[in-house]
This record gives C-alpha cells, sequence and structure tokens, in this order.
C-alpha cells in the first residue's frame, strides 16, 4: 500500500473518530439541557441579601437600590432580581419601613415593563392604618380596572420596621404582615416571573433583608445537587473535583 493510500486511510479514520465524539458531546449537551430543563422547577432555590453595604449581586438595575443605613435600601425606581425570573412558586420575605409613598414589591416580572406591583402605605390619620393595593402592570402602563385595594391595621413593631412575607403557588398568592394574614389573590393572568422592588423617586421607604426561596425539602436539594453537577459536567474550565468542592 503506497504511504498516500495510508495517510488518506489515517486521514479518513480520524475523521470519522472526530465526528463520532462531536456527535456524543452534542447529544450529551442535548440529554443534559433536557435534564436540566426538566428537573428545574422543582430544585431547590435560594436568593438572599441582607444589604450590608448596599444592594448585592443579580439586582437590575442596581443603582435603584440605594444604600440607607446598615442593613437597608432606599428604593429608587425599579429594581428586579435577574435569578428569579424562572420563579413560580415561591415563598418572599423581607422587611420594610413604610415612609411617603409607600413600599413596593413586584411578583411575575417579565421583564421591567410587565409585572404584579403590590403596595403597602399608610392611609388615613391613625398611625395603624394602612392598605395593601395590588394591580397589574402591562407595557410599562397600570392596568387600574384590575386594582385591588385593602383596608388593613397593622400594630407599631420595633424600629417601624414590619416582616413581610409572600407566598405564590400556581398564581396563587397570600400576603402576610406581621404573621398575619392580610390578603389573598388570583390574578386573571399568571406567568413565573422575577421578584423586585419599586420605589417611587425621592421617596423615603426602606427594605432590610430579603430571602426567596422555593423547594426547600430533601427531593428539591437532591435535584439542586443534580444542577450543581450538570453545570461541572458543561462547563470544562475547572476540574469536576474542583467545580464540586469535593
Amino acid at each position: 500500500m503506497s504511504n498516500i493510500r495510508r495517510i488518506a486511510r489515517g486521514a479518513a479514520a480520524t475523521a470519522l473518530v472526530a465526528l463520532a465524539l462531536g456527535l456524543l458531546v452534542s447529544k450529551r449537551h442535548i440529554v443534559l439541557r433536557s435534564v436540566e430543563k426538566n428537573i428545574t422547577p422543582r430544585a431547590a432555590f435560594l436568593v438572599e441579601d441582607d444589604f450590608e453595604g448596599g444592594a448585592g449581586d443579580g439586582w437590575h438595575p442596581p443603582d435603584s437600590l440605594v444604600a440607607a443605613q446598615s442593613g437597608a435600601v432606599r428604593v429608587d425606581g425599579l429594581a428586579i432580581h435577574n435569578e428569579t425570573m424562572e420563579l413560580s412558586t415561591y415563598r418572599m420575605d423581607f422587611e420594610a419601613k413604610v415612609a411617603s409613598g409607600g413600599v413596593s414589591w413586584i411578583l411575575g416580572a417579565q421583564n421591567s415593563a410587565n409585572y404584579h406591583l403590590y403596595k403597602l402605605e399608610k392611609s388615613g390619620q391613625s398611625k395603624q392604618s394602612y392598605r395593601v393595593v395590588h394591580y397589574p402592570v402591562v407595557e410599562g402602563k397600570s392596568v387600574t380596572t384590575q386594582t385591588v385595594s385593602k383596608a388593613i391595621s397593622l400594630e407599631p413593631v420595633e424600629e417601624d420596621f414590619h416582616q413581610i412575607s409572600v407566598r405564590v403557588s400556581e398564581g396563587r398568592i397570600m400576603t402576610m404582615i406581621d404573621g398575619r394574614s392580610v390578603d389573598h389573590w388570583t390574578p386573571l393572568e399568571w406567568n413565573p416571573g422575577g421578584i423586585g422592588f419599586f420605589g417611587a423617586k425621592g421617596g423615603s421607604s426602606l427594605i432590610r433583608y430579603v430571602v426567596v426561596h422555593s423547594n426547600q425539602d430533601f427531593w428539591g436539594m437532591s435535584l439542586a445537587a443534580t444542577l450543581i453537577t450538570i453545570h461541572c459536567f458543561e462547563d470544562p474550565s475547572p476540574t469536576l473535583r474542583e467545580c464540586l468542592a469535593l
């Protein structure tokens, strides 16, 4: 057999091996992506920020959360947390000090122009009189025809920071303030989306500490570990041992 023929056969064999490896890698990538897509909604999720020194990573735009005092920020505009954009069932807890303009939080954000807005504001002359208001925002405009407003009474709390807890489950939203249920709402339309905060320019309400979590059980934790492993296989930069911190 001539050298040219041997070289040709060698090149052909190398090409076939490369093609087979390429298909294997590609198939593995497709399989991993499919697994990741299917288990992500059920995997454990946790985002928290104590706002020490200002807003942490993940907020967009970050300059909408302005450091006001140790462990608290003033909301100046709209801020959405990027890591929460695909959540559908979760719990959100934070502390808020209500001042002029009230304090608003965002649920189900598709982007900066489409979301559901909740607002806690003072109402009337009594220091204990408040109201919870919520409505959808579509393409940057409030849908006032779907506005819900409910008068509530809140007892004075230490440092005037109220504990607000929001539970979202498949579009059913329950709001608790200082451990007491104050509102239940099922929007006409609901899609998974991000959480955030909103404050009018020049407002003085404060947010102190926020945590968002879901699926904090054994199965959720196990699936979260599986996602970490998938990401390690997909990222060739560190070794697998380094990626998994073994």
